[in-house]
């Protein structure tokens, strides 16, 4: 008989195991569910503040999608865009793609500035001193 309890004892041991191991389970898979959820959102963010595709140019204000919660493309490694590009989906790395296109085209226009607010001021001062 003792047998006989320490296998009931055993089955139940491992039926506890196997009842943690799926909570344990459960759990990270909603981890992993918020944290992808998360990601998703934030690429939805980013994509939100670019200019449409092809345009390259700087936008006055950052806008943000109308819809950042449904992402229909979590599994293919792509989120759904917004304005021009809503019809298809935009892959998360065109998404990084384009945002470091669209910082260089920013860094660009920063060094055009700088150098004509330079003439400007030097324009000012030749201006100042002929006078």
């Amino acid at each position: 008989h003792d047998g006989t309890a320490h296998s009931d004892d055993e089955r139940s041991s491992d039926m506890n195991e196997v009842a943690d191991q799926d909570t344990a389970r459960l759990k990270h898979n909603k981890v992993e569910r918020k944290y992808r959820n998360r990601l998703n959102n934030h690429f939805e963010q980013l994509l939100g503040v670019l200019p449409p595709s092809g345009s390259g140019k700087p936008i006055a204000a950052p806008r943000l999608p109308s819809d950042t919660t449904t992402l229909q493309g979590q599994l293919t490694g792509e989120v759904s865009s917004s304005r021009k590009d809503r019809e298809r989906k935009v892959s998360k790395s065109e998404v990084l793609d384009r945002a470091r296109m669209y910082i260089q085209s920013l860094e660009n226009e920063h060094r055009r500035l700088v150098a004509e607010r330079k003439e400007l001021l030097q324009r000012w001062d030749e201006y100042g001193r002929s006078n």
